[in-house]
């Protein structure tokens, strides 16, 4: 992954300005490619012959900060597949973001018209799977959200295991970052600590790619 990577960089012999990295991805999978304002961009088109969305823009989501990469594809899975892979400073996170919203809703004393985010609701409604295999490290610094964990364990195999592992310098162990299936769809929000920081842009559309790949391959209707 990371050879084609770093040529898109430029630090091979391919000569790419880094502005254009997510624009070069685009082109090598034939994808629609707008430049945004402030920075951010939208690519659009079919991945894996299946509706592809993706862009970097302006957080909507309190746990992200600044600008956040998102993508959506529509993989056509099958409905009971729900599965989130993100990492535990994340988790954390939003347990403690679910505890101050619940407790705003159940305060008698309070009212509250405010929506709560599906991520939160992902805390209580699905258990944190864990399994025999994967190396401790990868626990330490994932957590794998379901309701069922043999299809985690399918999805999650050796080779995505180590992809989510490979992670370029760039990106920090507690940036904010999740891949998951729901809704016959498989999405991915990641932060961008740094603007212009497309190799850890590029590395989560490459291990979103893979992702997908692997869902459609086993859950797909």
């Amino acid at each position: 992954m990371f050879e084609r990577l770093k040529n898109a960089l430029g630090v091979g012999s391919t000569k790419v300005e880094a502005d254009e990295a997510l624009a070069q991805w685009a082109t090598e999978r034939m994808l629609g490619y707008r430049a945004l304002g402030g920075g951010g961009c939208v690519l659009e088109g079919r991945v894996l012959d299946r509706p592809f969305r993706a862009g970097c823009t302006a957080s909507s989501r309190s746990y992200i900060r600044g600008m956040e990469l998102m993508a959506r594809a529509e993989l056509g899975l099958r409905p009971d597949v729900h599965v989130i892979v993100m990492n535990r400073a994340l988790k954390r996170s939003l347990e403690t973001l679910a505890h101050t919203l619940y407790a705003e809703v159940t305060d008698a004393l309070q009212t509250t018209d405010k929506p709560l985010p599906e991520e939160v609701g992902w805390m209580s409604a699905y258990r944190d799977a864990g399994w025999p295999g994967p190396p401790a490290d990868f626990w330490a610094q994932h957590a794998v959200l379901t309701d069922a964990p043999e299809v985690a364990r399918q999805w999650m195999d050796e080779e995505s295991i180590a992809l989510l592992q490979d992670t370029p310098d760039q990106l920090h162990a507690d940036t904010p970052r999740l891949f998951w299936l729901t809704r016959g769809k498989a999405y991915l929000r990641m932060q961008l600590d740094q603007p212009g920081d497309n190799a850890s842009a590029l590395y989560a559309l490459d291990v979103f790619e893979h992702l997908s790949a692997r869902a459609l391959r086993l859950f797909a209707r």
